[in-house]
């Protein structure tokens, strides 16, 4: 039995019904949840730092560790639910997952999103044979494109662009997902680097780079890039050792 995952049942807020676990990354666990109030699918976020906090055996506390790692815990989580309130005034959006609500419990952070019935732009590619035409790949990128340029107007950075990050719903819609390593630009945004191979930038890859907004383009491009080829762009760790 994995202890850092919250057992399914257990009800958060009075309101939301831990169901199974959807993904685990370095800045929370998701979760398939539900709404025992509006009788509806949502997911559920938990802010868990992986390495910087602990369950408390038999409770559903998370602790942060001593020293430098609880004070970088209490940190991100703060950034955390910031980054949950600037994604609920651009969630009208229709490229970008909704926001629902977002608390504290647990000695830690929630954020309700609506759940996404569909797969993700990777296994879509996969079931096609590992790539897509050219026309089809530009009209499956417009709106992530144009969902892109609207959370960049809002300052915030994703930083974690792939295509297992953007969702075909079963309506017809595309959508950019998991904001967990996103920053806006009043933070650091070289705080917790995320890299990804074959999506992250150099700026990202290396400890002095400087992440923007541009980063994220670049991420984009790498997408693209293995969409139309069916083949993943190397590293640019690898590109710049070529140059």
């Amino acid at each position: 039995m994995d202890t850092n995952k919250l057992p399914e049942g257990l009800l958060l807020n009075k309101t939301y019904s831990v169901g199974a676990c959807l993904g685990e990354g370095g800045f929370g666990i998701t979760y398939l949840g539900f709404d025992v109030n509006l009788e509806k699918k949502v997911a559920i976020k938990e802010f868990f730092l992986s390495g910087y906090c602990d369950r408390t055996a038999g409770t559903y506390e998370v602790v942060p560790k001593d020293g430098a790692k609880g004070q970088t815990f209490c940190r991100e989580k703060a950034r955390f639910v910031e980054e949950a309130r600037i994604l609920a005034k651009i969630d009208e959006h229709p490229g970008i997952v909704k926001v629902l609500t977002y608390f504290e419990e647990n000695g830690t952070a929630y954020i309700i999103m609506e759940f996404i019935e569909g797969r993700s732009l990777k296994s879509y590619i996969n079931e096609r044979g590992g790539w897509l035409p050219v026309t089809e790949t530009l009209e499956l990128m417009e709106p992530i494109i144009k969902a892109l340029a609207a959370v960049h107007d809002k300052g915030i950075v994703h930083r974690d662009i792939s295509p297992d990050n953007i969702m075909l719903t079963t309506s017809g819609r595309v959508k950019l997902i998991d904001f967990g390593a996103a920053k806006s630009k009043e933070m650091d945004l070289n705080s917790n680097r995320v890299f990804k191979k074959s999506y992250s930038p150099i700026e990202q890859c290396e400890r002095d780079g400087e992440i923007g907004t541009y980063s994220d383009i670049y991420a984009i491009c790498a997408t693209i890039y293995q969409i139309i080829t069916g083949t993943k762009p190397p590293s640019a760790l690898e590109r710049k050792k070529e140059n």
